[in-house]
């Protein structure tokens, strides 16, 4: 198997505390670490999955840096807004702060609460990438 093909990603519904968030992602077990956002679908989780290996290939073909940076995204927060709305009581699983890496064409992890947990998760990303460059 080439090395590029070896990266082992899941792709399931995501759970908080053993309760079903209603949301889909996409894990690579290889890396370590979240590959996209929270989706609506499991085909959106697996169009995640297949950006992230084809990204792993790139990375062997011709080494970037995949500089991920945090980005807000506000629709996700317009969201999270109408639903703490509608139950004062909810408290959000995923956030409005997501890793983004140009290298990959979107964004690397899940939503985070806090802008630092997503540069948290942007600086895995990197450290990710910049390893498959050791074993090429």
């Amino acid at each position: 198997m080439s090395q590029d093909l070896d990266h082992e990603v899941n792709v399931g519904v995501l759970e908080h505390e053993s309760f079903d968030t209603g949301s889909f992602g996409a894990f690579c077990n290889t890396s370590v670490m979240w590959i996209g956002p929270h989706r609506d679908s499991e085909e959106e989780a697996e169009e995640d999955s297949r950006r992230h290996r084809q990204a792993v290939k790139e990375q062997y073909r011709h080494a970037t840096q995949h500089q991920a940076v945090v980005r807000f995204d506000q629709d996700e927060s317009d969201l999270v807004d109408d639903m703490v709305k509608d139950n004062p009581e909810y408290a959000p699983v995923f956030g409005s702060y997501f890793p983004y890496c140009g290298d990959c064409n979107g964004y690397v992890g899940l939503g985070c609460t806090t802008e630092e947990e997503a540069a948290d998760d942007a600086s895995k990303h990197r450290s990710a990438f910049t390893a498959l460059i050791a074993t090429r």
